[in-house]
């Protein structure tokens, strides 16, 4: 039998076979904003959607194609499947790596995102930030990477949203890149999830 997981808005997702249709914003929004990054070993609780949410602003504040953009708001939305991994321990859940690569394929066609170098970047820079203003940074291991964005470091020092905040916030940002590259609503898909704000979906 085929191994799955039940989402937040109750599909069944398959671990193989699935479709476009067991794929839904909504439970991403849902998961991301409620996956703590780095294994919960930060100063607060810090999402994988409020990370999104920064590499994308990175990615916009670098003339970024919005198509890029929506990639890097989408950049970890496998995760809602397959959760957060911390990266030393990536080597050892290769197949979950696997398996990662070709939901975000499938993600990135639904949703009209797109991969590129620059998505890579952005991400190393958040890191950096989210690091300095959450973590401790020990063994150096800081060093290696990008210098942390200034307004990044003081935006995450000075605020502690909660996961519903965030929720909104991605949700808001997945819908006006989608009105501004004229792509359909997707409003069926969300039907049965009130909370979310309105005109959230374009």
């Amino acid at each position: 039998m085929t191994a799955w997981i039940e989402t937040h808005t109750g599909v069944a997702f398959p671990f193989e076979g699935w479709t476009f249709e067991d794929i839904r914003f909504a439970d991403i929004a849902h998961s991301l904003s409620n996956i703590c990054r780095y294994g919960g070993h930060c100063a607060r609780f810090y999402s994988v959607a409020e990370h999104s949410i920064y590499v994308q602003q990175l990615l916009a504040e670098r003339g970024a194609s919005l198509a890029v953009q929506m990639g890097g708001l989408l950049h970890d939305a496998g995760e809602t499947y397959v959760t957060d991994v911390p990266t030393p321990l990536e080597d050892y859940a290769q197949g979950l790596k696997l398996l990662d690569r070709v939901l975000m394929r499938d993600i990135f066609e639904k949703y009209g995102g797109e991969d590129a170098p620059l998505i890579h970047e952005c991400d190393k820079i958040a890191l950096a930030s989210e690091a300095t203003a959450l973590l401790r940074c020990v063994n150096g291991w800081l060093d290696r990477h990008p210098a942390p964005a200034a307004w990044l470091v003081e935006n995450i020092r000075r605020t502690a949203p909660k996961p519903d905040e965030v929720r909104q916030r991605f949700a808001l940002a997945f819908g006006a890149l989608r009105s501004a590259m004229n792509l359909p609503p997707l409003a069926e898909e969300y039907a049965s999830y009130a909370e979310h704000v309105a005109g959230a979906w374009g």
